[in-house]
């Protein structure tokens, strides 16, 4: 010890109740659970549920549609030919049509 005296006293047993005040502090306390956010109509629930049904559903059918064939190459190149039955008169009918004609020579140059 020294020979000074201090400046000032701490009361008996600071040191202790110091202690103890953090050891309390430095405990986890029980918090109750935010009941406000955990209680939400049944509603809700089927809504969001719904509105996620009816935007996959939406998105899937934007998708998976094709472009609307407008000519006759594009027709037969979406379609399997067994599936074509299609008679000499009909076929000599559409090789007549000269915009139709004309429409399937610029497919197939462009390509």
């Amino acid at each position: 010890m020294s020979k000074h005296k201090l400046p000032f006293d701490t009361p008996d047993g600071f040191f202790e109740a110091q202690k103890s005040a953090i050891w309390n502090a430095s405990q986890p306390q029980q918090v109750a659970p935010d009941t406000a956010e955990l209680e939400l109509p049944a509603w809700t629930l089927w809504f969001s549920s719904a509105a996620a049904a009816v935007a996959l559903v939406v998105y899937w059918n934007v998708q998976t549609q094709s472009e609307a064939c407008e000519t006759f190459a594009c027709l037969w190149e979406k379609s399997a030919a067994q599936d074509l039955r299609i008679e000499d008169r009909e076929f000599e009918e559409w090789m007549e049509d000269d915009l139709l004609f004309e429409s399937i020579l610029i497919e197939s140059i462009d390509v």
